[in-house]
């Protein structure tokens, strides 16, 4: 991982410009780049059919896990495979030990009364020996079955895989419907806060480096910085892996009367794929499909003075109900349920799916994306102040 990771680095031109100060104190500015702090590829240890797969671009929350390991609150689902099979061991292993208790039952009874009647010499050394063998042999058997229950639902609870971190879904490998063997990668699950910036240092400074350093990151386009941190761990002879708060920041400058407006971030289409099924439905994304207190499916339809798509930031929301159908598709990274066809609706009709609470029909809206302020594979400006004692190479290049 290391050398990859020098790979990638010696291919950029990294510039450390160095500013000595007397006394030891210098403050040095190098280039670095912008990684997932964390990333993990999910897959199954057993084989089966695929019934759910997270679409591209789905933040997750992460789960809660106990000191032993045992997950104490599940986090975001990520992918399910078929649970038809499971699910019948389950009930199975249930009805067994059902039948397993009930045996014992009957055999603690004759059990109990051939003791009371052995202890009375009314039955024989022999058939009290029989009586006590049937007995234990039951209770071995209720906690087989146990064992065979407990088993059959941690089959059925690996047939869900949740999201062990915070992160967002980068890739998708597998769709819905596909059969995905055992360790076959289904998706990646990356997490972009925080952000991991690699910062390639000369060896003269990371032999200097401590967690007394002050480590500021410069966005990109921003003049501000952000701090960073690192631990003593992470401090390579030729690099060092900073830590920066990832946090959504928004896209463009809204106006006075715009901030006063509902904010909108997430606009998808209405497709149209006629040659997927008989009955040509539309196809929204799934997270434009919403559902009333009346339990009624809507969605969020965007208008911009008429035109499509919107250019102007301010548009009008109208709320179309719509029929769910029992339809899904995949599209390169996105996963499309089916509505009915719509009159209110028409292919490339812009939807909004992250409307806030208590809009209604007709609203006015704002609209303004948000994005991640460090985004993988950015190159930004890392400055360390801190005391050396000896002076870090002044300008480098590789």
């Amino acid at each position: 991982m290391r050398n990859h990771v020098a790979a990638l680095l010696s291919a950029v031109s990294v510039v450390a410009s160095a500013v000595l100060f007397h006394a030891g104190a210098a403050e040095v500015s190098y280039t670095g780049i912008v990684r997932y702090s964390n990333a993990s590829v999910v897959s199954f240890d057993a084989a089966g059919r695929l019934v759910y797969v997270a679409p591209t671009g789905r933040v997750a929350q992460g789960s809660v896990y106990g000191q032993d390991g045992r997950m104490v609150r599940a986090g975001t689902l990520l992918v399910r495979r078929d649970t038809e099979i499971p699910l019948g061991n389950v009930k199975l292993a249930e009805a067994k030990l059902e039948e397993a208790q009930a045996v014992l039952a009957e055999k603690e009874i004759a059990f109990t009364r051939d003791k009371d009647l052995y202890e009375k010499n009314a039955v024989s050394q022999k058939d009290f020996l029989a009586s006590q063998l049937a007995f234990d042999t039951a209770r071995i058997a209720v906690r087989r079955a146990e064992l065979d229950l407990e088993q059959a639902r941690e089959v059925l609870a690996d047939c869900s895989i949740y999201a062990p971190f915070d992160g967002v879904v980068d890739e998708v490998f597998q769709s819905t419907g596909a059969s995905a063997d055992v360790a076959t990668p289904i998706l990646k699950l990356s997490a972009p806060n925080p952000a991991l910036i690699e910062v390639e240092l000369p060896q003269t400074l990371t032999r200097q480096l401590d967690l007394t350093d002050q480590v500021l990151v410069y966005p990109v386009g921003e003049s501000e910085p952000v701090s960073g941190w690192f631990d003593n761990g992470t401090i390579s002879s030729k690099w060092i892996e900073v830590y920066v708060a990832n946090p959504l920041v928004p896209v463009g400058t809204l106006t006075e009367d715009e901030q006063k407006l509902p904010r909108i971030e997430n606009i998808s289409q209405v497709y149209y794929a006629p040659a997927k099924t008989d009955s040509t439905p539309w196809w929204i994304v799934s997270s434009a499909l919403l559902t009333g207190s009346d339990g009624k499916n809507f969605v969020w339809k965007v208008e911009s003075d008429g035109a499509r798509p919107p250019f102007r930031r301010q548009v009008t929301l109208r709320r179309v109900e719509v029929e769910a159908l029992d339809l899904e598709i995949q599209v390169g990274g996105y996963w499309l349920k089916g509505i009915a066809p719509n009159p209110a609706l028409v292919a490339g009709d812009l939807l909004a799916a992250s409307v806030p609470p208590g809009c209604a029909d007709g609203d006015r809206a704002v609209y303004q994306a948000r994005r991640y302020r460090f985004r993988p594979g950015e190159t930004v400006r890392v400055k360390i102040k801190g005391e050396f004692t000896s002076a870090p190479e002044a300008e480098e290049s590789r």
